[in-house]
């Protein structure tokens, strides 16, 4: 979101998204295999683990479709949210050119009318 507002180039962007969907995948993948990444921030006694959790290994190891939903959920979060807030972020971006429009105009009007001889015309 901050990258959209911040208006930053569209490749750092992708890279951004492309990062987290990867993050998202590795994540989703080591809750249903339990491969071990994640047991380096486990707490170091197994008693603790056990009167803390349900499982002996942190975090615990999920079934593949509550894996899956809970990705799909992940994802869908994240990608409605980027394409949501890039339509305001481009829709904020399109009422600021025309605001800065509409002020260089009227500064082009107010200098025109000051110039005026209202006492010539006649």
């Amino acid at each position: 979101d901050l990258a959209l507002v911040c208006k930053l180039p569209v490749r750092v962007i992708r890279i951004i998204i492309v990062l987290t969907v990867t993050w998202f995948t590795v994540a989703g993948a080591e809750s249903i295999s339990r491969w071990g990444l994640f047991d380096w921030s486990a707490l170091p006694n197994q008693k603790q683990r056990a009167e803390l959790t349900q499982c002996d290994k942190m975090p615990c190891k999920v079934s593949v479709t509550p894996a899956l939903a809970a990705y799909v959920s992940q994802m869908a979060v994240f990608l409605l949210d980027y394409y949501f807030t890039r339509k305001f972020a481009d829709g904020l971006s399109l009422e600021h050119t025309k605001l800065n429009n509409a002020i260089a105009a009227t500064e082009q009007i107010a200098t025109s009318l000051s110039r005026f001889n209202l006492s010539a015309a006649e």
